[in-house]
């Protein structure tokens, strides 16, 4: 009889590891290949040649301007941060171009954590980044001074993606 009990708790407990094991393949398979791609990207409603509705900065005051939306809590950001310290050494000798970010964190959180990684910007604005238009961090918008963004990057940048930066740097600081 001891025995027969034994089976019993061992189909049991066979039977209850296959039916979690289905139920976790389900929602796996819900969650990353039934899924449409598209749900899982920032939804961005500004694009070139859209204008920025941001009132605490005067475009027109500050000729042209390079807008970092980024959040410390951002992996990608972090992950960006030698290219931001590139960016912000490159816009400084060329003096052509406003570096300003935009943190989701308080402006005291966000200047602690761009001092801790030495990036040095102009300005830094506490705002949403929705409220700007843009759907996530890291975004970079260059902004003319009528507030028109004449280019726009989003997400992490690749090599060839960030080279394209500094030539649009460069390509600003020639003109003049």
């Amino acid at each position: 009889m001891k025995e027969s009990l034994v089976k019993k708790i061992e189909v049991f407990a066979n039977v209850a590891i296959i039916v979690v094991a289905l139920v976790l393949a389900v929602v796996l398979v819900k969650k990353f290949v039934l899924t449409d791609s598209s749900q899982n990207k920032p939804k961005e409603t500004v694009s070139v040649g859209s204008k920025i509705n941001f009132e605490k900065v005067d475009w027109a005051k500050n000729g042209n301007t390079m807008l970092l939306v980024l959040s410390k809590d951002c992996r990608f950001c972090t992950e960006s941060i030698p290219f931001y310290q590139k960016i912000s050494q490159e816009i400084y000798q060329t003096n052509k171009v406003k570096l300003i970010t935009i943190f989701p964190q308080d402006t005291s959180t966000a200047k602690d954590y761009l001092q801790a990684n030495n990036i040095s910007v102009d300005e830094t604005f506490q705002a949403n980044p929705s409220a700007i238009g843009v759907g996530g961090t890291p975004t970079i918008l260059l902004i003319n001074d009528k507030g028109e963004i004449t280019n726009a990057w989003f997400g992490k940048l690749y090599e060839e993606e960030e080279k394209k930066v500094f030539e649009r740097i460069r390509s600003i600081s020639n003109a003049s």
